[in-house]
């Protein structure tokens, strides 16, 4: 009788029977062992935020594992999971980033690439930062 057990992609597990865990063929009493791809690492994207998301995130930089091909919109839908209430200051009610919320990749705005559809790669820098309005002007300064 042939079965087979699969283990996990990372674990050394000698055939039944001792041999290597590699061989294409069963092992001495017909065992196969099944050695499933190795999963691929994915990668780690470090998000950096500031003022208000800052605020709802608690810290300035936190680091995301992602799956490889992750866009930008990956990463915020990611981030916003994890964190209350920073959904509603990153995405508006149709689901798309607010447009006054600025989003870098290293130091090129998204906007100046694919947008959302921006795709990353490991070791990215994401910075987030609302966009900044307000104050007054006293008399003699221009608007």
């Amino acid at each position: 009788m042939v079965t087979k057990r699969e283990i996990e992609s990372n674990d050394v597990v000698p055939a039944v029977g001792g041999g290597d865990h590699r061989r294409e063929r069963p092992g001495a009493n017909g065992t196969w062992i099944y050695r499933p791809p190795v999963a691929t690492r994915g990668m780690d994207v470090e998000v950096v935020s500031y003022a208000t998301v800052r605020d709802a995130i608690g810290t300035k930089s936190v680091t995301l594992e992602l799956a490889d091909g992750s866009t930008v919109e990956d990463a915020l839908r990611e981030l916003a999971g994890e964190y209350d209430g920073l959904g509603a200051l990153l995405f508006e009610s149709d689901g798309g980033i607010r447009p006054h919320v600025n989003v870098l990749v290293g130091e090129e705005n998204i906007r100046a690439l694919d947008g959302s559809e921006t795709v990353l790669a490991d070791g990215d820098t994401v910075g987030l930062a609302p966009g900044v309005s307000g104050g007054t002007v006293t008399e003699g300064e221009r608007a």
